[in-house]
Parts: structure tokens; sequence; C-alpha cells
């Protein structure tokens, strides 16, 4: 059901839409504004060089992350279990004739590529993954293809003292995020407290190099809502790790 949701989420990705560039770079610029600022700051404060390194996207969705970090980096694989979004990316990567930018189709928790990269990036997917086991897993497969000098970078939504659900949404005592659909309630996100994801990140076996709560920095995870109070949404958290 999971899947379908993602694939839903991509449906307005018609080929109108597509073949209006100034609408399209638009919707790729103002997706990844956050992740970008994120990536570009950690990469001050580390001084690291990343024009010969090799990143490994999870949750690349149609690829807004996807293109910038191939502007940036040697050679990028980007993943997705929406079997939707990654036509669609792949559409966009053949309009921009974008070389060394792979996209899969794949369920990053049974990932299994045989390559290891400098970079591992979460595209927003680790929020999206409800249930403990899944996020197991998901740092598993993390820690199966980082470099031993590979940096994990990850930028999540989180729990806040305000935080107010509208009409159509609820929480249970483990802070899974239900949405009705279609008179169903699906799991679709985990907004834990901030220092949850702070050990379950080194529960895994990565060690924390950075790690900061952006009080000012809300996420819209509210769909239905896209005006929704931002001093009533879940906040963000941003983080790095290594390899121990």
């Amino acid at each position: 059901m999971l899947k379908e949701l993602y694939n839903k989420a991509y449906q307005k990705f018609t080929p109108d839409f597509l073949s209006n560039p100034i609408q399209l770079e638009k919707y790729l610029a103002g997706n990844r504004e956050s992740l970008v600022s994120f990536i570009a700051s950690h990469k001050e404060q580390f001084d690291y060089p990343t024009s010969d390194k090799t990143v490994l996207e999870l949750g690349c969705g149609i690829g807004s992350l996807s293109f910038w970090l191939k502007e940036h980096y040697k050679n990028v694989t980007a993943v997705d279990v929406s079997d939707l979004a990654i036509s669609i990316a792949q559409s966009i990567g053949a309009i921009n004739e974008s070389e060394d930018l792979k996209f899969l189709n794949h369920d990053a928790l049974s990932l299994e590529l045989g390559q290891k990269f400098d970079f591992v990036i979460d595209s927003h997917l680790f929020h999206c993954l409800p249930f403990k086991e899944q996020r197991e897993k998901y740092l598993n497969t993390v820690k199966k293809h980082l470099k031993p000098d590979g940096w994990f970078l990850m930028e999540a939504m989180v729990m806040q003292d305000r935080l107010q659900v509208p009409v159509g949404y609820e929480f249970d005592e483990q802070n899974i995020l239900y949405q009705e659909i279609e008179e169903e309630w699906i799991a679709s996100r985990c907004i834990l407290p901030s220092i949850k994801v702070e050990e379950e990140v080194a529960a895994s076996g990565l060690k924390l190099n950075y790690f900061y709560y952006h009080h000012e920095l809300s996420f819209q995870v509210f769909e239905d809502y896209p005006t929704y109070p931002p001093q009533f949404l879940p906040k963000t958290v941003r983080l790095s790790s290594r390899l121990k």
C-alpha cells in the first residue's frame, strides 16, 4: 500500500507538466532547496572535495536532488521504490542529457548493489519508514554501501511540542503517523523525537559526527493541507555519520 501511496504523489507529473521546462525547474529547485542547503553547508564545515566522489541517493523521487548532485559529484546512483517516480526521473534525465547519473527502481531496504560510495544521502526517506524494523534494515543498507571513509547525510522530520495533526491524520503511541486514504488508515510516516533519531542511528553502528535540531525549519507533511501553519508542523534534524 505504501508503494501505491508514493506513486499517487507523482501522478501530477503528466506529459504537459514535464514539457514545461520553467514549471518543472521551479518544482525541482523548490523540492530540493532544504537538502541542497544542508549538503552545501556540511561540505563547507567539514572541508572535503566532491568533484571526484561517488554518491548513492536513497529515496530520490523524480530526481529533484539527483540532478543537482550530478553537477557536483563524479557519479550519482539514485534509488526509489516508486516505479512511477523513477520513470519520470528517467524522462527528465533524457531531456537534460544527464550523464553520470543512474536511476534505479528498487526498495532501499533490500538494496544490494555490490558497490560502495563516498557519500550515501538520505533524500527524506528515513521518516517515510513507519516501523522500526524498516529503519533498521534501511540503516544496514547505508552501512553496506558506504566506503570506510565515507559520509552518510540525512535530513529528517522530527517531533516538536506544538505539533498538531489535521482531520484525516492521527498518531499512535510509537509516533507513527497514520493517514486516512479511501476509508483506510495507512501508516505513512514516523515522526520521532530528535533523541530517538539519534539513538536509532547510533544503534545501527554508525558514528555521529554532526547532529543539529533546526527549530526554524518545518516539514510540510500534510499533503492535503498545503497552507497548514508552520508552527504546528514537524521540525527538522540534520545529521552526518560515518562507519565506526
